[in-house]
């Protein structure tokens, strides 16, 4: 069943046979017809009856503004939309394109989207490009049936790293904003891991810490909505910077491998946020990823952190030994494990 998904003014779902005296005077309209390729005029009921067997289960969704239809928005094939004339101007394709392609591309598995418009259609060219679209080769031929001959027509194409590069996720908790760490944020990152207390409690950062060192390893990580992030730590209320917090899957989602990673500046232990950060990163990972469980372990002369995972609801799986790079030498650790409920 195709999911209904609603945003701040609209609510996107499936196609029902109730449409059919909205949707037909909608589109039913040379101006908005001749812009689409599968849609005849004048347009008929005996159409809409058509396209309604067609739509069945496949991803193509009602618009709906503030409750009443204003037209109709898929992903069947290629990513398409239309609104009747009334509807023009309002922000509503935006709105819904927005939250069509945020949920595709939540899948981290999700496939590069194709479009299109026939040149001429300026509205429809500036909204691909403002989503992140672009133009894939030459102009082609493309038939509208509403027009009765071949267009000219642009193919456009939204790759899923080109959409999380535009659209990274933030992620709020009572106190913190979690943003994407980027190379822009190098030196707010640098000063978190370069204290001695962060890096000792940590496995794969050096002390004394170079600031190259974060540089090459920021240089290499972009957002690309695959299986590892890294997150800031800011302050709601300062804008300032106090930890990280990041999470992998070496084998992208083959094994049951998703890990988690987190510090805080020594200036701000003990007041839970920590916490607050695991539990809403977390959650981004059990609603984005199909992973069964998330492991973290933590090395036991630090058993703050081990408070924190039993907090967040993660159980003790194993005992063992590993050696940080700071330390230089082996130590007992912790690993703990929350399944996914």
């Amino acid at each position: 069943m195709l999911d209904i998904i609603e945003t701040d003014r609209l609510r996107l779902r499936p196609v029902a046979p109730s449409d059919r005296d909205d949707l037909v005077a909608l589109i039913n309209d040379y101006e908005v017809s001749k812009w689409l390729s599968r849609v005849k005029y004048p347009y008929a009921s005996a159409d809409f009856d058509e396209f309604l067997i067609y739509a069945g289960e496949k991803p193509l969704w009602i618009i709906e503004y503030h409750g009443a239809v204003a037209g109709c928005i898929g992903l069947d094939g290629e990513f398409g939309y239309w609104l009747g004339q009334s509807f023009w101007g309002k922000g509503i394709v935006p709105e819904a394109a927005g939250a069509i392609l945020s949920d595709h591309f939540k899948n981290p598995r999700a496939h590069v989207v194709y479009s299109s418009y026939f040149l001429g259609n300026e509205k429809s060219r500036a909204i691909l490009t403002r989503l992140g679209f672009s133009p894939l080769g030459p102009t082609t031929q493309r038939t509208s049936l509403a027009q009765g001959q071949s267009v000219p027509a642009q193919p456009m194409v939204l790759t899923p790293e080109q959409w999380h590069f535009l659209h990274p996720p933030i992620l709020e908790t009572a106190d913190l904003r979690l943003e994407i760490s980027t190379l822009a944020t190098v030196n707010e990152h640098y000063e978190i891991l370069k204290d001695k207390a962060v890096a000792w409690n940590l496995g794969t950062w050096s002390h004394p810490l170079e600031l190259s060192e974060v540089t090459d390893r920021a240089r290499d990580f972009r957002w690309r909505g695959a299986w590892n992030g890294n997150f800031l730590m800011r302050l709601k209320d300062t804008d300032q910077t106090i930890g990280a917090i990041g999470f992998n899957s070496p084998t992208a989602g083959r094994q049951d491998d998703m890990s988690l990673g987190y510090a805080v500046h020594p200036d701000h232990w003990g007041r839970g946020y920590a916490t607050q950060a695991v539990t809403a990163v977390i959650k981004f990972i059990f609603d984005r990823y199909d992973c069964p469980s998330i492991c973290a372990d933590f090395f036991d002369d630090n058993p703050g952190s081990g408070r924190v995972l039993d907090k967040c609801g993660f159980k003790v799986s194993a005992h063992g030994r590993a050696t940080g790079k700071a330390r230089g030498f082996e130590t007992r650790d912790t690993t703990m494990r929350l399944q996914r409920h």
